[in-house]
């Protein structure tokens, strides 16, 4: 039985980056939905919650990493942001969520 993987040809064939473009469309739309969820939340809430002010030069940075086409390193800026949305909730629990 074949799965989608065992079907494809193991030596590049013209074409055979199909997949790199597949990974790229999926983390530009990852990350930009992620980048576009983290600022929808700051740009919401930080006027009421200084503490948030801190986690806008994360989101910048993911945003010109995106804007170079660096997918990678832009999901990895947003996760920091992200993550740091997180552990701040842990200390001001009247934090609205996500």
């Amino acid at each position: 039985m074949l799965t989608p993987f065992t079907a494809l040809p193991a030596s590049p064939l013209p074409g055979a980056n199909v997949e790199l473009q597949a990974m790229n469309s999926l983390m530009q739309d990852i990350t930009a939905a992620a980048i576009r969820k983290v600022y929808d939340y700051l740009d919401k809430h930080s006027q009421q919650y200084r503490q948030l002010e801190n986690c806008i030069p994360l989101v910048k940075q993911a945003v010109d990493s995106f804007r170079a086409g660096n997918y990678t390193q832009a999901f990895a800026q947003v996760f920091q942001a992200y993550r740091f949305l997180m552990l701040l909730r842990t200390n001001l629990p009247d934090l609205p969520s996500f």
